[in-house]
C-alpha cells in the first residue's frame, strides 16, 4: 500500500498498547465480579437476580475472552516486532560490516 509505513518500533509500541489493554480489560473483569458479589448477596429475588447474574456472567465470559486475545496479540505484536527489529539489525550489520566503508574510508 502506498504511503504505509511499518516500522519495528511501532510494531513494538502497538503491542505493548494491545497487551495493556488486555491487562486493563482483565482488571476491570475483576471489579465487575466484586460487584457482582456484593450485588447477589443484596438482591433477594427468586428469579430476577439468579437471571440477572446469569446474564452477567455470560457478558463477562465474553470479556474474559477478549481480554486473553487482546494478551495473546499483544504478546505476539511485541515479540514479532523485537524479532523484526534483531533481523534488521543483523542485515544492516551485514551490508554494512562486510564490505567497509562506502565512499572512502
Amino acid at each position: 500500500m502506498e504511503g504505509m509505513e511499518v516500522t519495528t518500533e511501532r510494531v513494538v509500541s502497538s503491542g505493548v498498547a494491545v497487551e495493556g489493554t488486555g491487562h486493563l480489560l482483565m482488571t476491570e473483569i475483576a471489579r465487575m465480579r466484586v460487584i457482582l458479589g456484593h450485588l447477589q448477596g443484596a438482591w433477594s429475588s427468586s428469579e430476577a437476580a439468579p437471571q440477572f447474574v446469569r446474564a452477567l456472567d455470560g457478558h463477562l465470559e465474553a470479556a474474559r475472552v477478549l481480554a486473553r486475545a487482546l494478551l495473546g496479540h499483544g504478546a505476539g505484536l511485541t515479540e514479532a516486532g523485537r524479532s523484526l527489529a534483531q533481523v534488521e539489525a543483523a542485515i544492516a550489520q551485514a551490508v554494512g560490516g562486510g564490505h567497509g566503508a562506502v565512499g572512502g574510508r
